[in-house]
């Protein structure tokens, strides 16, 4: 190579930094948007995409398949010798094999909000944002799970009821604190409940803006996963603000405001710091995690909804414009590592109405445009690191796996 040639080839990878660092294993195509997170166990990679559940090699090739007959967006939970799969039908039990042992009843229509508060007219429609769902917990012979009238608590073994606590819609996935449940509701509360008897402890409120913006109901819901850490649950909300809680009371340790954008991710907790992505901020954040002062500013360009994980002392970001990134805990710096599509530009711009079709409603014009928001930016929507590999979920449907 000429000294010419070298020097260009420096040139080059400096002004492109790091954009396409990190290659691609292999890539596994399923038939719909992998929105929650991967779940890997002894050598086995679950995903749930549309309707269908896979189970695949640890080299993306497929062990089995089954249709649900029913919407998945709920990561899969693995204990003993039973998979548990929350669809828009209810409750699955299954065995590594796929077979099902027993099957609990409930439909889940998801998140419902006042047309009005959006423009789009009078009637209750389902939130196009809120397509997560909750992850079933297992915990002392008991599976925890969010549906559209509350929290459920069931059996492991038969899948028979235990308790129903009503609250409004939980997307969110339930996290455990000792003999309690943490659990988000989008009517913008965040609960402890009892977790043998179903009875509600304490009860902890988002805040949301004032003045006119106060009116919007997009601005109210607990969306997101609280993350409980030794004795604290920390938490974002819809209503710009991130809580770290005391786990036994609920008393608020510390909160901050981030300008006027949603948490968009559910937060990584480590031994110093509390980080999270934002929604229209484009950023990831970082706060001191017993004091709750910004250490942490890390500009993305692009809504992070979700969650990041942590390799060492790095943290994985994906974002809902394809983009990989990883981002020095310690440090603060970071940098784009790979992009799953070459494609650019605001997120906005798939919101104009000009480009939307012209039979379609005020809600599913927004529908449209967020599906081809997603599906046109590649959108990571989940996100699992195991062992060195980033196994990445998006709105094509593929999952890929990134050696970091």
């Amino acid at each position: 190579m000429s000294g010419l040639t070298t020097r260009l080839l420096l040139l080059t990878l400096l002004l492109c930094g790091n954009a396409f660092a990190a290659q691609t294993a292999w890539e596994f195509q399923t038939t719909g948007m992998v929105k929650a997170k991967p779940t890997i166990r002894e050598n086995t990679i679950y995903i749930a995409a549309g309707q269908t559940l896979y189970a695949l090699e640890m080299n993306g090739k497929l062990r089995w398949k089954i249709d649900l007959e029913a919407e998945i967006a709920a990561s899969i939970t693995v204990a003993g010798d039973a998979l548990y799969v929350h669809s828009s039908a209810g409750l699955h039990a299954l065995d590594r094999d796929g077979e099902q042992k027993w099957f609990f009843n409930k439909p889940d229509k998801g998140p419902l909000v006042a047309g009005s508060s959006w423009g789009w007219g009078d009637e209750t429609l389902p939130d196009p944002w809120g397509w997560y769902r909750s992850s079933p917990l297992f915990k002392d012979g008991m599976i925890y799970f969010g549906s559209d009238d509350g929290l459920y608590a069931v059996s492991a073994s038969d899948g028979s009821q235990i308790w129903h606590a009503a609250m409004g819609p939980v997307t969110a996935d339930p996290a455990s604190y000792k003999n309690s449940i943490m659990v988000g509701s989008w009517d913008n509360k965040l609960y402890s409940v009892n977790a043998e008897t179903g009875e509600t402890g304490w009860v902890h409120e988002a805040l949301a803006p004032r003045g006119a913006a106060s009116k919007w109901i997009g601005y109210y819901g607990f969306n997101l996963n609280p993350v409980v850490y030794k004795d604290a649950v920390f938490v974002g909300a819809r209503g710009t603000y991130f809580y770290a809680l005391k786990a036994e009371t609920g008393e608020e340790a510390w909160s901050v405001k981030v300008g006027t954008s949603w948490v968009g991710s559910a937060a990584v907790v480590t031994e110093d710091s509390v980080f999270f992505g934002l929604s229209d901020g484009k950023a990831v954040l970082g706060y001191n995690r017993k004091g709750g002062e910004q250490n942490t500013f890390f500009k993305t360009g692009s809504l992070i909804f979700a969650q990041p994980e942590l390799h060492g002392d790095q943290l994985i970001i994906g974002s809902l414009g394809g983009q990989l990134f990883r981002l020095d805990t310690v440090s603060g710096d970071g940098e784009q590592i790979k992009a799953l599509t070459d494609k650019t530009g605001s997120y906005q711009s798939f919101f104009d109405p000009k480009i939307q079709p012209k039979d379609l409603s005020p809600h599913q014009a927004t529908g449209w445009s967020i599906n081809k928001f997603l599906t046109g930016l590649n959108a990571i929507l989940s996100l699992t690191v195991h062992e060195g590999v980033a196994y990445l979920g998006t709105a094509s449907g593929k999952l890929y796996a990134v050696p970091l």
